[in-house]
């Protein structure tokens, strides 16, 4: 996982801060967002619509204390495969532990799991960005204001899942990233 800080104003960056540790996992002033990465392994081969892109994703860090929350305000999609097709992310505030997540296998959200969906962020297909001749993707979706509690710890979890039929040439091709302000 990667937490990166971004501050309002120049001004925040001179506050005096507490070192990030166990104790205390995220930083004492008030970020205006963190940005949480999660890279997932996936087959590299041809997908399905309608399939997991990997398996569950955890975002760690998504609240300042146990069952904090928070605002997601965006998300970003990166596909080293250059793949040209939309995705959901399926965001929720606890474990979907009910539902079973197999890379490359049609998602089948179990409805014990349902209540805790917070919603879900579409990756549209149209908006991806490709460079280096067509061999990388980036797909960026802001201003979700997608708000959230969670249940107990820290952690928002995700189900990725493509609408098209990508075809990925590494296991690594695929990484999610949320930006959120925590509570």
């Amino acid at each position: 996982m990667t937490v990166d800080i971004a501050f309002q104003d120049s001004s925040q960056a001179t506050q005096p801060r507490t070192p990030v540790s166990a104790a205390n996992p995220l930083p004492a002033y008030s970020p205006v967002n963190i940005r949480l990465t999660a890279a997932q392994t996936v087959t590299a081969a041809l997908y399905s619509a309608g399939n997991c892109v990997g398996g569950k994703i955890t975002f760690t860090g998504a609240a300042r204390k146990a069952g904090q929350g928070g605002t997601i305000q965006g998300a970003v999609l990166r596909d080293k495969a250059g793949q040209a097709g939309a995705y959901d992310l399926f965001l929720f505030d606890a474990d979907p532990s009910a539902t079973t997540v197999t890379d490359k296998s049609a998602v089948a959200i179990n409805t014990a799991d349902l209540a805790k969906c917070i919603g879900v962020i579409t990756f549209p297909a149209a908006t991806i960005k490709l460079g280096a001749a067509s061999t990388m993707g980036v797909i960026t979706v802001a201003n979700n204001a997608l708000a959230y509690k969670l249940t107990s710890g820290t952690t928002l979890y995700g189900i990725l899942v493509t609408r098209g039929t990508p075809t990925y040439a590494s296991t690594s091709d695929v990484s999610v990233d949320l930006v959120v302000w925590p509570d």
